[in-house]
């Protein structure tokens, strides 16, 4: 919606992006609360969000080429749904890509959507057994 708000030019197809978006919501969701096993309070993570934002700008490909990233940092890059949809949405909104040129990043997301909901499910399962055990 930026774009339209400050006359940004976009050549982006909206449908395509509105494909971008649901693995990229789901993803991020379900992180946060697989996540959430190791936050106890609810600053935490917007700290950690501010302290990281800085390295994410840089892995998502954008501000340095992910070509030139080390093997290490380019598995990084693909574990995070932010770097991933970063690197993706500027190719359909910048470049006027298609979904088939985003392909990579898009079954990524799905990925990433399958792996942190499995996690999520496993993280509050384990909340749960913890607090039935605490019950007298």
């Amino acid at each position: 919606m930026l774009p339209h708000f400050y006359s940004i030019p976009n050549i982006g197809n909206p449908l395509y992006i509105i494909h971008l978006v649901i693995p990229f919501l789901l993803s991020t969701s379900f992180l946060g609360l697989a996540a959430s096993r190791y936050y106890t309070d609810s600053e935490a993570p917007l700290l950690m969000i501010a302290f990281f934002s800085v390295g994410l700008v840089f892995l998502s490909g954008v501000s340095y080429p992910l070509d030139m990233m080390t093997p290490y940092w380019k598995a990084v890059h693909y574990i995070l749904p932010a770097t991933t949809a970063t690197m993706a949405y500027v190719q359909l909104n910048s470049m006027g890509a298609d979904l088939q040129d985003i392909r990579p990043q898009y079954i990524a997301l799905w990925v990433q959507t399958l792996i942190y909901f499995l996690l999520s499910v496993w993280v509050y399962k384990q909340k749960l057994v913890r607090s039935a055990t605490r019950i007298p």
